[in-house]
């Protein structure tokens, strides 16, 4: 990547960290007004959705059929999308049953070094789309910060770096894999599996604001919002 790409791709991690910050230290005013919770987690949906069906998984399947011929790339592809799905409904179902505040940190802190692996990858393919998804996806860091902060009683100072290192770890971790396996690893491999974490987390979330929220149908509206700010951003870059 370019220097320049490089400067965007430390930009939109200072985001996240800083959208990280803000999460656990407001987390007690911000649980007071739910709906602010709801909207942020609605729209960074819609960003994710968009960035699923109309940029990962169109650019991603003529690779892999490419690579590996039509029958095979079909099958291929599914098992690379749904496999992110099975480790993320794993760790999830981790939260909820964990006996202790800490193994719950743990459970997040490796999904962020997942994801980081993943938003590497799509640096590799764009490094203004991977950077803007950083920008973008900052108010889903802020939720889980306070996510975190509600599930690790008595919360302890500087708990929250834990997901901002996570994350970075993710991001070398990815460099480590993409520029030193670049040969063995198809770039479309990565970007199958970003497409399938992405999917899953925003069906996740998605289905639990929307029923936890039934009562008021003005909030799904928010995934729409972030479906087009995504769109434009793809005109713009």
């Amino acid at each position: 990547m370019s220097p320049l790409a490089w400067l965007g791709l430390g930009l939109g991690m200072a985001a996240y960290a800083l959208a990280t910050f803000w999460g656990w230290h407001l987390g007690p005013k911000l649980q007071q007004r739910p709906w602010v919770r709801s909207q942020l987690l609605l729209l960074t949906c819609g960003i994710w959705l968009e960035l699923v069906f109309f940029d990962l998984l169109p650019s991603t399947q003529p690779t892999l059929m490419g690579i590996l011929g039509f029958r095979m790339a079909t099958l291929f592809s599914l098992i690379l999308f749904f496999t992110p799905v099975i480790l993320m409904s794993g760790l999830h179902s981790f939260v909820g049953w964990a006996p202790s505040g800490r193994l719950r940190l743990g459970a997040f802190t490796l999904q962020n070094m997942l994801e980081g692996v993943l938003i590497y990858s799509l640096c590799r393919v764009n490094p203004w789309l991977g950077t803007a998804y950083l920008f973008l996806t900052a108010p889903h860091a802020l939720v889980e910060a306070m996510t975190i902060r509600e599930l690790s009683r008595p919360a302890k100072a500087g708990t929250w770096l834990w997901l901002v290192l996570g994350n970075l770890a993710g991001l070398g971790l990815g460099f480590v894999l993409i520029e030193g396996m670049g040969s063995l690893i198809s770039l479309a491999v990565f970007n199958q599996l970003m497409a399938g974490y992405l999917f899953y987390v925003a069906f996740v979330d998605l289905y639990q604001e929307v029923v936890r929220q039934a009562k008021r149908p003005i909030i799904p509206y928010a995934v729409f919002l972030g479906m087009g700010l995504m769109g434009l951003l793809n005109v713009l870059v």
